[in-house]
């Protein structure tokens, strides 16, 4: 993968240069990867496109193939999240509408109640089940749910603060 390729070549590049030195000293300015245009054409195409909007499927394996577990681990994210809060609101929508009907009368503060219910025992759900599309994720692409395999990133070699 090119994502590995550039880690491993950023990893050796700066066991010999200190970049982020010569960034402070002014020697150069800035030390990126450049994109593959190729390879943003066919996820623009597969993922960025407008008329994908309402689509809940993205193409996550690409996204890792191109810019890594965290960032796929992030989309994956959001996406699982959007479709639990989706069954969230379709209990969300009838509980408000009851509590509406209900109002002014003894029993007006019971679809609260079994809405908060309900949100307690999704979130505890949704918790489970994202822990477990993480694991089956990384376990699918060989890496550690934790990220310590990752290249540590530096700090901003920009940044100059008093001590």
């Amino acid at each position: 993968r090119k994502v590995d390729r550039i880690r491993l070549m950023y990893d050796k590049i700066t066991d010999y240069l200190d970049l982020h030195g010569f960034e402070k000293f002014g020697l150069i300015l800035h030390a990126f990867p450049l994109h593959d245009r190729k390879v943003l054409k066919d996820l623009h195409k597969r993922w960025g496109s407008p008329r994908l909007l309402y689509s809940f499927s993205q193409p996550i394996d690409s996204v890792r193939d191109y810019f890594g577990e965290k960032v796929a681990f992030y989309f994956l994210f959001v996406e699982k999240l959007t479709k639990a809060l989706i069954a969230l609101a379709m209990i969300a929508v009838p509980t408000a509408t009851l509590r509406q009907i209900l109002k002014g009368t003894p029993y007006g503060d019971v679809p609260r109640c079994l809405y908060s219910l309900c949100l307690v025992l999704w979130f505890m759900g949704f918790a489970k089940y994202w822990r477990r599309t993480q694991v089956m994720f990384a376990n699918r692409w060989g890496t550690d749910v934790e990220f310590h395999h990752e290249v540590r990133e530096p700090c901003n070699p920009r940044f100059h603060g008093d001590l």
